[in-house]
């Protein structure tokens, strides 16, 4: 039967290739053990059964010889796998979807590692990295490999800036990005923030709306999915995209598609398996609450309307609708950046046991706001038999 779908697959695309933007149909592959870690198949590397393989809004199961087949819908671009326990993506845990409909048989390799019940990670975020920023992002990876973590989370404003500047410019620091990302011992995950949007500024980047980099195509091109997820130490780990787009404007929002993923994502997971999200815009804040809002001191257009509604840009509008999909899961960590401070909130209601945790910018001290002292800094978790501690700050200017 799975030849057979395959070849349908492939039958209802005999004309010639397709643009990217109007393909639609079913991928196929393999997910398999790379035993040789040479990225091709080779007699005696097994299937890998059980992994969820998403494209944006769809996911499958591999079956029992490591065989996927997952739905593709217009203007979707990658196919990612949900990194299994005791396994590493190495060459990467996404494969962008070939425009030739011929092409749609994409397998990935993945490598096996050792499973682990107590492992550590570091939560860092806003690292808005260029020229400048370099020393900060490299005392980073001073810090992560000193403290011996099994990976480290960005959550977001990776790079100095790419809202409002040309292409050129935005390309270099995703460059510089992709190559101190690279230089990492350990596996290190992203998400976009709203500075890593390209150019929807577009009265002070010049881009226009058609560029094919525009919005997060450049984010996309350079390090996949804007949200994903994976596995480690029997946690499920899953990367959001909270930073949406209105027209000129970023603002905190989980868009309808992210919110079918998101629901595909945990059909496939045990409800005893404990959750942590990570994200750029946080679901919740209590620095803006602590400064409160001033229309004339705070960033312009922090308040946008969209679709009728008033929006404030720097949280989640819609949190509740992403709590409604992790209703009844065990969810005890919510990470996020944005604010440049670190914070934790946990609220009264037992029905919602997690703890939010902001951690400090990578770039700069955050300063003074509201009397607080913000400061520079990331956050090191350690994770025992699915139990993960309260955090530990760690500054990330040195001091004597």
């Amino acid at each position: 039967m799975r030849s057979a779908s395959i070849f349908l697959a492939f039958a209802v695309f005999a004309a010639p290739a397709f643009p990217q933007s109007g393909v639609e149909g079913h991928l196929a592959g393999l997910v398999f053990e790379d035993g040789n870690q040479d990225g091709g198949r080779d007699p005696g590397e097994p299937g890998i059964p059980g992994v969820t393989v998403c494209t944006r809004s769809d996911c499958a199961l591999t079956d029992g010889e490591g065989f996927y087949e997952v739905e593709v819908k217009p203007g979707y671009h990658v196919v990612w796998v949900s990194q299994p326990d005791g396994y590493r993506a190495k060459r990467g845990f996404f494969r962008r979807i070939p425009e030739d409909p011929f092409e749609w048989l994409v397998n990935v390799p993945l490598e096996r590692g050792g499973a682990v019940s107590s492992f550590r990670f570091l939560h860092a975020s806003d690292t808005h990295l260029d020229a400048e920023s370099l020393p900060r992002m490299r005392r980073l990876r001073e810090i992560a490999t000193e403290q011996g973590v099994d990976f480290v989370l960005i959550t977001g404003d990776l790079v100095r800036d790419a809202l409002r500047v040309p292409e050129e410019t935005a390309r270099e620091r995703f460059e510089l990005l992709r190559k101190e990302k690279e230089a990492f011992p350990m596996p290190v995950w992203l998400v976009p923030g709203n500075h890593d949007i390209f150019g929807i500024e577009r009265h002070r980047s010049g881009v226009s709306e058609d560029h094919p980099l525009y919005g997060k195509a450049m984010y996309e091109r350079t390090f996949g999915p804007t949200y994903y997820s994976f596995n480690h130490g029997g946690v499920h780990f899953v990367a959001l995209d909270t930073a949406d787009i209105d027209d000129r404007w970023y603002y905190g929002h989980v868009d309808r598609t992210q919110l079918a993923w998101l629901e595909e994502d945990l059909a496939h997971v045990s409800p005893e398996t404990p959750i942590v999200t990570f994200n750029h815009i946080p679901l919740f804040s209590a620095i803006l609450l602590a400064s409160g809002y001033d229309a004339e001191t705070d960033p312009p257009g922090s308040v946008i309307v969209v679709s009728g509604k008033p929006q404030y840009r720097q949280v989640v509008s819609n949190s509740a609708e992403v709590l409604q999909k992790l209703a009844g899961r065990k969810y005890p960590l919510a990470l996020g950046g944005h604010l440049h401070g670190r914070e934790e909130i946990v609220f009264g209601d037992p029905r919602l046991p997690t703890r939010f945790h902001q951690t400090g910018a990578v770039v700069a001290p955050g300063g003074e706001n509201a009397g607080l002292n913000l400061v520079s800094g990331v956050t090191l978790y350690r994770v025992k038999d699915g139990v993960i501690d309260g955090g530990e700050f760690i500054a990330i200017d040195k001091t004597n």
